[in-house]
């Protein structure tokens, strides 16, 4: 009831003023095996006002207004038990605004935030008990700032940094215990500078340095009780020497 009295104030504003060919008219597009309609657009005059989607016992599965032809306002997607799954707001045919979407029983899946078309600030997905999933920061559409995604426990995973869309400073991986898994450094979207390596109790299982994109200078590998098993040097990326344990 909540939908269809919103349809009608929208219908009802939109009729003030105008003539017989700008009244509201719905067209079946496409319907279920049954005979129901599955696709009704609305068009006021000859311009798209709203398109629907209906399941097949009549419900609303989706809904999105137009103006001047382009999307504008919510388009809102439904689950079959009327619940919202995804609400997207847009201006003049670009996401502008909050896009957000919920699991089945209602908690909230995540939300971002556009502005023309590029996500802005920070997006957010959580898991169905409400605890973060991750969370990465946008700038005009590219990431900017920490990428950051979580275990169920709420403890770190994966931390990635970005500057304008690119892949810069400290990246870490961790094990769900809470122990360092990994950690190297990013330049612009290339590998530069030491790297190390973990195992899941804690001590190194791998070392080395990076130098645009290769390996540089000596790299390490040990076993899980900490015995160093072989080094090897590189230059450019080329192994010149090594020793194994």
């Amino acid at each position: 009831m909540r939908k269809k009295t919103i349809f009608a104030v929208f219908a009802a504003a939109s009729l003030i003023g105008c003539g017989a060919s700008d009244q509201i008219k719905e067209v079946v597009e496409q319907t279920h095996p049954d005979g129901s309609k599955k696709k009704v657009t609305y068009y006021q005059g000859k311009n798209v006002f709203r398109s629907a989607f209906f399941f097949e016992d009549g419900k609303l599965q989706s809904d999105q207004y137009y103006k001047l032809g382009q999307p504008d306002s919510a388009k809102t997607i439904y689950y079959k038990n009327g619940s919202k799954y995804s609400e997207t707001w847009f201006k003049a045919g670009k996401k502008d605004g909050t896009d957000k979407s919920w699991f089945e029983n209602g908690q909230l899946k995540s939300e971002a935030t556009y502005v023309q078309d590029l996500a802005q600030g920070k997006a957010v997905s959580y898991y169905e008990d409400g605890k973060i999933a991750s969370e990465v920061s946008y700038k005009d559409g590219k990431k900017d700032g920490p990428d950051i995604t979580y275990f169920p426990n709420g403890g770190k995973k994966h931390l990635k940094n970005h500057l304008d869309g690119d892949a810069s400073g400290i990246e870490q991986i961790w094990y769900e215990n809470g122990k360092l898994k990994m950690q190297q450094t990013w330049e612009k979207n290339v590998l530069n500078g030491p790297y190390t390596t973990y195992f899941k109790n804690g001590n190194k299982e791998e070392e080395g340095n990076y130098k645009d994109g290769a390996y540089e200078g000596m790299r390490r590998m040990y076993n899980e009780k900490g015995r160093k098993l072989s080094e090897a040097k590189f230059e450019k990326g080329v192994l010149v020497d090594g020793t194994a344990y």
